[in-house]
């Protein structure tokens, strides 16, 4: 796998900072840039307190993206924190709750004999799926799982958000966000 322009542009609306090899500042420490463009297979950065722009190799550039394992953890987004399952959740359940010992957002708001839902947002097979797992304690909690392919809504969502929805960090094409100091 390498870098395509394909894995750049759904982040391009949504202000991705990226690392450019070889740019680093006296300390040695990796300058950050904003993605401004993609032209002619070349990506347009701009250095963070610069004024110009310069384009870069995109196999030069290294998006710094969140882990789907975030989408349980309380992140910051323009300085608003949240967790994003919780957000999610809504969207399908606005009722539910979070529970952070099962990773998921509880759906289950009434009185049938299915007491134990959970919504969560899982990559199987190299899909991103919606996940409904459904449990009925009066049959030892044996479980149902519905798997629906993710909505746009969803993925617009863990684009804006900056989570890898290409399997970028895994392939080495991408900086993972929560290894930077």
């Amino acid at each position: 796998m390498k870098l395509e322009v394909k894995h750049l542009a759904p982040y391009l609306p949504y202000g991705l900072k990226l690392q450019v090899q070889g740019e680093v500042m006296e300390d040695k420490r990796p300058i950050l840039f904003n993605m401004v463009g993609i032209v002619d297979g070349e990506v347009l950065v701009h250095r963070i307190n610069y004024i110009a722009n310069v384009e870069n190799e995109i196999e030069d550039c290294f998006p710094i993206l969140r882990p789907l394992s975030d989408i349980n953890t309380k992140i910051e987004v323009n300085g608003k924190k949240f967790v994003p399952i919780e957000v999610l959740g809504k969207l399908y359940e606005p009722n539910g709750n979070f529970e952070d010992d099962v990773y998921g957002w509880n759906i289950a708001t009434g009185g049938d004999d299915w007491q134990d839902c959970y919504y969560e947002i899982q990559k199987l097979d190299g899909t991103l799926l919606e996940v409904i797992y459904c449990g009925n304690p009066l049959e030892d909690n044996s479980y149902v799982t519905e798997q629906i392919e993710l909505s746009y809504t969803i993925l617009l969502k863990l684009i804006e958000w900056h989570f890898d929805i290409f399997g970028l960090i895994k392939n080495k094409l991408a900086i993972d966000i929560n290894t930077l100091s």
